[in-house]
């Protein structure tokens, strides 16, 4: 939480918190990885490490995208990476559903794969107040949460919400963490190949089963 988000009003502070990290059920080999160039949204190119391997996936090649999962070591959990085609990427981003992913992870089949994918690490923080008071969350929190039923009368709102996660992907497996703090106060030649070169979309995923929910509430 940056300096500041607590202040005179605040009753609550809720944080949550997850760390993740798994090898491939496969892994690159080092020696393979080479430089090579990612083309970004605004047309520009960037020189990053290439990691590549020729191996059994899951894949599909469809009308304006690509998608592939990667297994993680035990087969129960897995990333999906989707690459929409050149130019399409803001487009098919903004019409992403949860039935459109399931569909598309429904769809993926067993190929032989030459897949060349980026070594990259990121990390984001962004505020989550608009979305959580959109969704009426604070009326739910006080009414699920025992800790707020004596405090009902003081009428709580979300003053900040912060979620702030952590990614990085290499030739052994992926690292990952996300941690969310709520400050609550008074309302006041494979047969197939895919080239991860351009912005794409990736998910980490319990691969079996596989469900994804939306939501209009907490």
């Amino acid at each position: 939480m940056p300096q500041g988000s607590i202040d005179s009003l605040t009753r609550f502070v809720l944080t949550n918190a997850i760390y993740f990290d798994a090898a491939w059920q496969d892994p690159f080999a080092k020696e393979s990885t080479h430089d090579g160039t990612f083309n970004l949204l605004d047309g520009s190119t960037v020189t990053v490490p290439m990691m590549n391997r020729e191996g059994g996936y899951s894949y599909i090649k469809d009308t304006g995208y690509q998608a592939i999962e990667l297994p993680y070591d035990g087969n129960e959990i897995a990333m999906d990476i989707i690459m929409p085609d050149t130019g399409k990427f803001t487009t098919f981003e903004s019409a992403m559903t949860a039935e459109k992913i399931n569909g598309i992870i429904g769809s993926i089949q067993n190929s032989f794969m030459a897949l060349t994918l980026p070594k990259f690490s990121f990390d984001s923080s962004f505020s989550l107040k608009s979305a959580l008071s959109a969704l009426v969350c604070p009326s739910l929190l006080v009414k699920r949460m025992p800790i707020f039923r004596h405090y009902r009368q003081y009428g709580f709102t979300y003053q900040r919400c912060r979620s702030q996660s952590f990614c990085c992907v290499d030739e052994e497996g992926t690292e990952a963490a996300a941690a969310t703090g709520v400050v609550i106060g008074l309302a006041a030649m494979p047969q197939y190949s895919m080239t991860v070169d351009q912005p794409f979309i990736f998910l980490i995923r319990i691969s079996r089963p596989t469900q994804y929910y939306l939501s209009d509430g907490c």
